[in-house]
């Protein structure tokens, strides 16, 4: 079995379980150059019950250029979940009026 690189450095921040089978982890990672926050689903794989990184996740990038100017999107990131959890004392759980619905595909 190939190995593929997928971090150059790696360094586990820390975790929150979500289940006992689930849990979320962030990590401190660098490829080609660019330092990134990796925050990831992690599962408990079944036939051998060893933890293993989801699919779902997502990279921010610390620092990248955009623009001949140096953006550090985490900050703004930071910044707009401070301001989701200051809202969310007070946002109700259900809301006909802001509900999000999906078209349900039919097969053919």
């Amino acid at each position: 079995m190939s190995k593929k690189l997928i971090w150059n450095n790696c360094k586990r921040i820390g975790e929150v379980k979500k289940s006992n089978r689930t849990k979320v982890v962030v990590e401190l990672v660098a490829r080609d150059g660019v330092k990134y926050i990796n925050i990831r689903g992690w599962y408990i794989r079944k036939r051998d019950n060893e933890w293993r990184p989801a699919l779902d996740g997502i990279a921010i990038p610390i620092e990248i250029p955009i623009d001949d100017k140096l953006a550090k999107p985490t900050e703004g990131l930071l910044e707009l979940i401070q301001e989701a959890l200051a809202h969310a004392e007070d946002f109700p759980i259900e809301d006909e009026a802001n509900a999000v619905w999906a078209e349900s595909k039919k097969k053919k």
